[in-house]
Order: C-alpha cells, then sequence, then structure tokens
C-alpha cells in the first residue's frame, strides 16, 4: 500500500508559502504602519531574514533524527510521560490556530458580501473541503497547495494595476522611524511568517531530505517578497496615517481597482484570498489531526479523530463573537507560535546532551 503521506521537497516549498502567506499578511500592514510608519517594510526584510536563521536551526534539529516525526523526538528527549503532554500541547495549539483561521474566513465572507448569513452556516461550508483533503493525506494536500501559484499571480495582477497610483513620497523618507521602531516592527513582523513550526510535524514523510533545507528556505524568500510587496503597496497608495484605521488594509487594497467589464473586482479578490487562507487552514489541520493520532499512538478509526478535530475547531471558531477580540486572540496565538520555535531550538541543544534516538 503505498504512503498517501509521503512527499518531496519540492512540495515543501508550497507548503512553506501556504502556511506563512495566507493569514499573516491579513493584519500586517496596519500593525506596521503604528509602529514603524511607513519604514515598516524593512522590517518586514529583518523579519525574513531572521525567519531563514530559526529555518536552518529548525532543518537541523529535525536532521538529527531523519525519519521521526516530532511526537517521537519528544518522547525520546523529555520522556514518555513529559513527552506526551508535549504532544498534546503541540496538537491542541494547531487546533486552536486552525479556529482562529477559519474564523478570519468566515468574517472575509461577511465583510464582503455574505452579511446576512448565519456565521454556522458559513463555517460548515468552508470546513468541507478540508475534511475531504485530510482524508487523502498529506500527499493531497500538497497537491491542493500548488494553487498558491495561481493566488499569487491574481495578487501580482493587483499590484500591477494599482502601481499608477502608488506615491513614492509615502515611502519617504527613508529610515524615519528610526532604528527603535523599526527593531519593534520586526517581532511583529514575525508573527507573520508563521507556518514553518509545522515543518517538524511532516519532516519524517519527505521523501529527499537532503534537500529540504532549501526548499523551505526558497519557500520563506517567496514568502518575504510577498509581504513587502503588499506592505509598499498598501503604505504607498493609503498613506501611513490612513492605513492605521483600515481593518483589513488587504482587502482595502483590492476595492481600488474597477473595471467596467468584471465591476467589482475586490469580490474577485476575496474569493481568491478566501482559498489563500484555506490553505492555512489545511496546513495546520492536517498537522493537528497527524500529530494527535501518532501522539495517541492511533492505527485505526483514523476517521474517527478527525472528525473530533473537525467538530472542535468548528465550535471553538464561534467564539469570540467580535471580530476586535478575535485580532487580540490571534495575536496571543502568534506568541504561542514564536514559543513553539523557541521549544524546537532548545530541543536542538538539549539533543547533543540526550542524544537517545539520534541517527549516526
Amino acid at each position: 500500500m503505498k504512503n498517501k503521506n509521503a512527499i518531496s521537497s519540492n512540495q515543501l516549498i508550497f507548503f512553506t508559502v501556504a502556511s506563512q502567506v495566507g493569514v499573516g499578511i491579513i493584519f500586517l500592514p496596519a500593525q506596521l504602519a503604528e509602529i514603524a510608519g511607513h519604514d515598516g517594510w524593512i522590517s518586514v526584510l529583518i523579519a525574513g531574514i531572521l525567519f531563514s536563521f530559526f529555518i536552518l536551526i529548525v532543518a537541523a534539529f529535525m536532521n538529527r533524527y531523519k525519519k521521526k516525526s516530532i511526537v517521537e523526538i519528544n518522547r525520546l528527549l523529555y520522556g514518555t510521560y513529559l513527552g506526551s503532554i508535549i504532544n498534546v500541547c503541540l496538537a491542541a495549539y494547531t487546533i486552536i490556530f486552525s479556529a482562529a483561521i477559519l474564523r478570519m474566513m468566515v468574517e472575509a465572507m461577511q465583510l464582503m458580501g455574505l452579511k446576512y448569513t448565519p456565521r454556522i452556516v458559513l463555517t460548515v461550508f468552508l470546513i468541507i473541503p478540508s475534511i475531504y483533503t485530510i482524508n487523502g493525506g498529506l500527499k493531497v494536500i500538497c497537491r491542493y497547495l500548488h494553487i498558491t501559484v495561481f493566488i499569487g499571480v491574481i495578487l501580482a495582477i493587483y499590484i500591477v494595476l494599482i502601481l499608477g497610483r502608488i506615491r513614492p513620497t509615502y515611502l519617504m523618507p527613508l529610515g524615519e522611524a528610526g532604528a527603535k521602531s523599526i527593531f519593534n516592527g520586526v517581532w511583529t513582523s514575525i508573527f507573520a511568517f508563521l507556518g514553518i513550526e509545522l515543518i517538524p510535524f511532516i519532516y519524517c514523510e519527505v521523501n529527499d531530505k537532503n534537500h529540504v533545507v532549501k526548499k523551505v528556505l526558497i519557500g520563506n524568500l517567496i514568502s518575504i517578497i510577498i509581504y513587502i510587496s503588499v506592505v509598499i503597496s498598501t503604505t504607498g497608495l493609503f498613506g501611513e496615517e490612513m492605513i492605521k484605521n483600515l481593518q483589513i488594509p488587504l482587502l482595502s487594497l483590492a476595492r481600488v481597482c474597477y473595471s467596467n467589464i468584471f465591476e467589482r473586482l475586490d469580490l474577485y479578490f476575496v474569493t481568491t484570498w478566501v482559498m489563500a487562507m484555506g490553505c492555512v487552514l489545511r496546513c495546520y489541520l492536517f498537522s493537528g489531526y497527524y500529530g494527535a493520532i501518532n501522539a495517541f499512538n492511533i492505527k485505526t478509526r483514523k476517521w474517527v479523530v478527525a472528525l473530533i478535530i473537525i467538530v472542535l475547531v468548528c465550535v471553538i471558531s464561534l467564539e469570540p463573537r467580535e471580530f476586535i477580540y478575535l485580532k487580540e486572540r490571534t495575536k496571543a496565538l502568534g506568541w504561542i507560535g514564536f514559543s513553539v520555535i523557541v521549544f524546537y531550538i532548545f530541543s536542538y541543544i538539549l539533543s547533543f546532551i540526550n542524544k537517545r534516538g539520534v541517527s549516526r
């Protein structure tokens, strides 16, 4: 029987981009405008470079164990009991993050067109494709993630269409915010690059592990380019003062374009970006599912685990009721996600002391 979770390192490029860009870009331009003004794109560049070093460390950590998942590694490093608790916490993190992403998808749909459709109805319909992809395995998910190429092309077209309206003076003078503000913007930008904490969940399923580092770094580089392009475009179009008051700058960017033939192009853009958020949702959902079945060593009736996780994600996504509180929850999840990466770095250091299970 073929392994339906086995993927190539090339597919990691799509997995990396999809897990980073879909959600992280939503609030980033407005958050950076408040902290670093029109120099926010510099913060993004520094954060992206910093994350490249994190990727090198996480990849080196996983490479010490070759064919083992993070669930197995935690048991080897921290013992059966503590390792199991850590594994449950990691699975819970991915499930809660999935719920936050699902809620953002629902909010985007209601904000742009389906204002009177009950939230629970949108939640159910948006989660249905994820049920199929999780059941199909990681291979099916990574094949679906190829849609990020189409989404990237659409975004590039929108940016090209508004180039003539961007005012270079809104981006000048360079470095006016000062080193302290730019550095503070780096910490905000780091949350937008979250997604690589999922790599240890699926690392053991990658066939050609010798190319993992290069492919994930390529994916991270693409994310850096996308983030910088969007931050510069929104700041140059709206100005740092106006962008602070925009709830979702990316969607406001889409509303600038108009066509007599296609009329409201923003609706097409929102539809496209909901697919992008769906890519992130599937990455986190599968990681939570895969982590759960390995944490509890489930061999049969895995569909029951998938069903439980889907129901949990739908229920958790219904709260909080107000969108402003969702932003606060997302920020808290960002800190937790960054803590997961710090945990991987600590575990990498610990692996040189506790060498149990380390590949030779």
